[in-house]
Parts: structure tokens; C-alpha cells; sequence
């Protein structure tokens, strides 16, 4: 079976949010989903609208760190108000930080 791919379409990136399109049950918890890329919005958006993900996708192209960060990882932010806090990342297999 040979997958049908978008130029600049991520394998990782793919697989990762296509098990994540559905944000139901975190979101119905008070938690959001969303998927952050460091790539230009005009480039990412095609991958988007191709795949018919649903959750919401950013650019953080220009984001300060650790939101525009080296990406391809789970990264978990907490929310109190205005302040963000990153509470967890994975950046390789069995390595959180």
C-alpha cells in the first residue's frame, strides 16, 4: 500500500495527530488539544485541509522557546490565568525532560 503525501508532510507529525483527532474526551475534562508546528501556516495548511484533521493547528514559527522550540515531541503546558508553564515534554522514545 503506498500513502498518498502532501510535499512537507511529516510521517511522525501524521501519525501523531491522526490518533489525536479527536479531542472529545480531554476537551469535555477542561482540557484543550492543540498542535503546535514550527512550519510557515501556508505550508502546513494544505497537510491540514488534506488530511481533514478537525483539531486546531498554530505555527509558533517565530514563538519564543519552549512553545517555538525544536518540535517532533509531546510537550504539556499548564495554564494559570496569563502564566504558562511547560509541565512536561518527551523528545525521544522513554525520555520525558
Amino acid at each position: 500500500m503506498t500513502a498518498r503525501r502532501t510535499r512537507g508532510q511529516c510521517e511522525g507529525c501524521t501519525v501523531s495527530a491522526w490518533h489525536m483527532r479527536d479531542a472529545t474526551y480531554l476537551n469535555a475534562r477542561g482540557v484543550s488539544f492543540a498542535v503546535l508546528t514550527p512550519g510557515r501556516w501556508d505550508e502546513v495548511a494544505p497537510s491540514v485541509e488534506f488530511m481533514g484533521y478537525t483539531q486546531p493547528w498554530y505555527s509558533v514559527r517565530d514563538a519564543a522557546e519552549p512553545i517555538g522550540d525544536d518540535m517532533g515531541y509531546f510537550s504539556f503546558f499548564l495554564r494559570d490565568g496569563e502564566r504558562v508553564f511547560l509541565t512536561y515534554r518527551t523528545t525521544d522514545p522513554g525520555q520525558v525532560h
